[in-house]
């Protein structure tokens, strides 16, 4: 894999229904129809169980595949997904692993060899939340059991993404960087320890597809983006770039220089810094009752006026820029 050197592009999916209700451009989605469609294959990825815990499953079932949709950030719980995905290629069986970059690192790891029915698929990865805060969250700020979450929606355009809950009787949508535990996850406070020092990034990966939002060069290419969601897509085996010529067709892509289509996600390349605070958050979080947890969520993360003047401002000078 070392050999090939890695393509990249900016693209698409051409079904606006797959596309709409993907955090990007949709580019998994066509990835796992050819695995179960045109190799009979299976599919591994996070989804939300019915309590809202992310979990990795296997299926070969499309309706589950649009489950696996759409960014999830607290840490995945893969339970014995890495057995199964084994037992399915010692039979021979072509498999699509979905996960973070030390996912798919632990996956091959655990194979211990390389198998020509494995196909990986990792992502720009800013960071693993804490499980532990996302479910304490839930039970403190959203209460009732909700129908479904989405944490990147564009009601309101891909780069002005909204949280929604769905809930029995309403529907909640907040803008994302006014949501407290997006706040928290993009903080950096909210990282596990080891995401600052990741040994993972990089552009070229031991993976054979790496995904990401597309912004800086294809962002600004009006042709490509329409703020309905545009993805960066590397590939990086010979067998990735096959498999990117047959699904192409459903796919609207300009090529770049890997290096110029990345230059402005900083997450591909380095760690995210930690917080000096970091230690101390979780230190009184961890020792607090629910009722104390809840005012430091609020205190850190809330919005209060002071810090949605900053936002506003940051917004103005993007613009401007």
């Amino acid at each position: 894999m070392s050999e090939y050197i890695t393509k990249a592009y900016a693209c698409y999916n051409k079904n606006e229904r797959i596309r709409e209700r993907s955090t990007s451009g949709g580019i998994f989605y066509t990835l796992a129809k050819y695995v179960i469609e045109k190799k009979r294959g299976w599919v591994c990825g996070a989804v939300f169980d019915s309590n809202f815990v992310v979990t990795h499953v296997i299926t070969n079932d499309l309706k589950v595949v649009e489950r696996m949709m759409g960014s999830k950030y607290p840490q995945s719980n893969m339970k014995q997904c890495f057995a199964d995905v084994y037992e399915l290629l010692q039979k021979n069986e072509v498999v699509l692993f979905t996960g973070t970059p030390c996912q798919v690192y632990g996956l091959k790891a655990f194979l211990g060899k390389d198998y020509e029915g494995l196909i990986t698929l990792d992502f720009v990865c800013h960071g693993v939340a804490s499980p532990k805060i996302w479910r304490e969250y839930l039970q403190l700020f959203v209460k009732e059991q909700p129908k479904s979450i989405v944490f990147k929606d564009k009601i309101k355009g891909w780069k002005k993404w909204h949280v929604k809950y769905e809930l029995m009787n309403k529907t909640i949508y907040r803008y994302g960087i006014y949501d407290i535990y997006m706040r928290s996850y993009l903080s950096g406070i909210n990282h596990r320890p080891a995401c600052y020092h990741c040994f993972f990034k990089g552009i070229d990966r031991d993976s054979d597809f790496t995904v990401a939002d597309c912004w800086g060069v294809g962002e600004k290419n009006r042709d490509l983006n329409d703020d309905k969601g545009l993805s960066a897509l590397l590939v990086h085996s010979s067998a990735a770039k096959m498999i990117f010529e047959l699904i192409s067709n459903e796919l609207v892509f300009k090529e770049y220089s890997p290096d110029i289509l990345m230059q402005t996600n900083w997450a591909c390349v380095k760690s995210s810094k930690q917080p000096e605070n970091r230690d101390d958050f979780f230190k009184v979080y961890c020792k607090s009752t629910m009722k104390e947890k809840k005012k430091l969520l609020q205190k850190n993360f809330g919005l209060n006026f002071k810090r949605k003047l900053s936002y506003m401002k940051k917004k103005i000078l993007k613009e401007v820029l």
